[in-house]
């Protein structure tokens, strides 16, 4: 190849580059997309920052022109978040009859249909307006993460679901596709959990360059190291594994630097000097991929996610992982033949082990902090309301349990009430009991009662269903270790009901064994690592129970073991009722917990108002 102009103009990094711009790389990706708008296909490629979306955008843009259809861009960001909803659409709609020079005025056609929702606006300038072209018409919807920060973008997205889906009862808008680019997944574009997501169109996966299909790379190397472009091309390569811009950029460097000997050694001292230096942390590749990770709200999640990987853990990729598509979004990962790996050698050699760990570093006040806010947090996840709704059928029979409980003398009989009350036998609809269960046992029973449910010869299914619906309540929060008592009466129980090999028994024994390593009056550093693993496997069996994983972080604690005690804090209050289920209120400001040696009456502890 014969190059026209000037080296230094042949590689562009950065920026989109015109569809003539000759250190452009095609890829399977540009015939794949451009097959499926061809065939009237809706198409969206979400994928990281400067991996090529808009260059290969404009590139389609000249090839459908080629073929006698018509495109408009919108650019999002143009837009911008600041304008209200009215304007927003708007800007969008005057970018479109701008690159389709249509002759309706859009702010005009809208301002008339004040009356109408926005979304049913948007859906009808295209089932009216755009009857102007009879051409087919590509949508091109560019920098859509811009949207993630308005509260009416599930409307937005719904509304071009919704042209896509009346295609089938109105055949002009066969002519209108869509393809939408940017940062974000597809789980991101529609947020609320109970509208439809956004499932339609096909997914583009816009992977980096191959060596092979980067081969015309070489010749603006070989123009300015004559016989050397493919070796210098392999090395760029080792490094950015072909990556678009971390390539395009460093062959732009490297001809501009006028190399002496072309020698390995002199191209990983560009490396090093413009990637992996101090100074080049502010480069706009690296600044982004560091700002995607550590300015996300789950950054200690991703981080210690990544760490595996970092760490030579094979993971097989998984599309509904969380961590895995925010990874894959900041482009620090990637997946190869269903494996993950970390996208480059530059990112690798950036995004160390002292990288994460610098930003893994956590202050012991926060784990103060954290604790504290967790004990307050179990003791409410103890003992809460649930609202409880159309549940006057239901709430008769949870309060004759009750009356049972509370007055019947035949302990095997308090304890089926008791189970009633955790599991009733009709389908309770958004109700729950267990709440009336709790506060029965922990703060109307006396010790002796509460004894006597556990020291007779129980029913095992009562027993069991009683002792899951207990036993996570027995954190020793204020280390009093005043709940052991009773959970030593449990394990008890449940090995004289036969149940020994259950799960909820093994369970327990590992929290009694957790215990009795650090119930000495001088526990060692090999007791709390004892304790430690005691708890690790008492979790293996239940990940649900906040009691052990409060009392496991209080041993990564004392070990010193900060980031992996927040860790286990955090889980805590992942376990906590969610946004979207019913609104709990406390209801008791002490709790009644059984003292380990004494017979006797408990005593009444007022933790959580001693704590708050």
């Amino acid at each position: 190849m014969t190059m026209d102009q000037p080296t230094s103009d042949f590689f562009t990094a950065g920026g989109t580059l015109p569809p003539d711009a000759p250190s452009y790389v095609k890829r399977s990706t540009d015939d794949e997309l451009f097959s499926h708008i061809i065939s009237g296909e809706f198409c969206y490629i979400l994928t990281p920052r400067q991996m090529g979306k808009s260059s290969l955008m404009i590139r389609t843009v000249q090839r459908l022109f080629n073929m006698g259809m018509k495109s408009a861009i919108v650019d999002l960001a143009q837009i911008g978040t600041d304008n209200n909803e009215d304007q927003w659409y708007k800007g969008i709609l005057t970018q479109i009859r701008r690159r389709l020079k249509l002759s309706v005025d859009p702010a005009i056609w809208w301002e008339k249909r004040e009356d109408i929702p926005n979304i049913q606006k948007f859906i009808g300038f295209f089932e009216e307006v755009l009857n102007e072209v009879k051409d087919r018409v590509v949508i091109f919807i560019d920098e859509i993460d811009t949207t993630l920060k308005l509260e009416f973008r599930d409307d937005f997205f719904a509304g071009i679901r919704a042209i896509f889906n009346a295609r089938a009862e109105n055949s002009s808008l066969n002519r209108i596709t869509f393809v939408l680019l940017g940062v974000a997944s597809p789980s991101d574009l529609i947020k609320d959990r109970t509208r439809t997501p956004f499932n339609i169109g096909h997914e583009i996966l816009l992977k980096s360059f191959s060596r092979q299909n980067a081969v015309l790379l070489e010749n603006g190397l070989d123009n300015a190291y004559p016989g050397s472009g493919k070796k210098i091309l392999d090395r760029i390569f080792y490094w950015t594994n072909g990556h678009p811009y971390l390539t395009q950029k460093l062959c732009q460097i490297i001809v501009e630097q006028n190399l002496r000997k072309n020698s390995v050694h002199e191209i990983d001292k560009i490396v090093k000097k413009n990637f992996l230096s101090e100074e080049a942390s502010r480069e706009t590749n690296i600044q982004f991929v560091a700002d995607n990770i550590l300015k996300h709200q789950s950054k200690r999640s991703l981080l210690k996610f990544y760490n595996r990987l970092l760490n030579g853990e094979k993971i097989s990729e998984r599309k509904n992982s969380l961590e895995q598509i925010q990874l894959k979004l900041s482009g620090l990962i990637s997946a190869e033949n269903q494996t993950l790996i970390i996208s480059n050698e530059i990112y690798r050699e950036v995004f160390d082990i002292a990288w994460v760990k610098k930003n893994t570093d956590i202050d012991k006040q926060l784990i103060l902090t954290r604790s504290a806010f967790v004990v307050i947090l179990i003791i409410l996840f103890s003992f809460v309301y649930i609202v409880i709704k159309d549940s006057q059928y239901n709430g008769k029979l949870a309060n004759e349990s009750q009356r049972c409980f509370s007055r019947d003398p035949n302990p095997d009989k308090r304890l089926g009430c008791l189970a009633d009350l955790f599991q009733p036998d009709v389908v309770i609809i958004h109700n729950d009991f267990s709440f009336m269960a709790r506060d029965l046992f922990f703060s109307q029973t006396s010790w002796t009662k509460q004894q006597s449910i556990f020291a007779h010869d129980p029913n095992p299914e009562d027993l069991k269903v009683v002792i899951e619906g207990l036993y996570t309540n027995l954190a020793d929060v204020d280390k009093s270790r005043q709940p052991d008592k009773l959970l030593e009466m449990m394990h008890t129980a449940l090995i004289c009901a036969g149940l020994e090999n259950s799960n909820l028994n093994k369970e327990i024994q590992f929290w009694l064994m957790a215990k009795e390593s650090t119930g000495k009056e001088l526990p060692s550093t090999e007791d709390y690592t004892n304790a430690r693993d005691y708890y690790t496997q008492a979790i293996s069996l239940n990940s649900q129970n906040p009691a052990t994983l409060f009392e496991r972080a209080r041993m990564h604690v004392l070990l010193g073991d900060f980031g992996k005690a927040l860790d286990d804090y955090e889980e805590v209050i992942a376990i906590s009722p969610k946004e979207d289920e019913p609104i709990p209120a406390p209801i008791a400001t002490s709790t009644v917990t059984p003292t380990a040696t004494s017979t006797s009456a408990p005593t009444l502890t007022p933790t959580l108002t001693r704590l708050m």
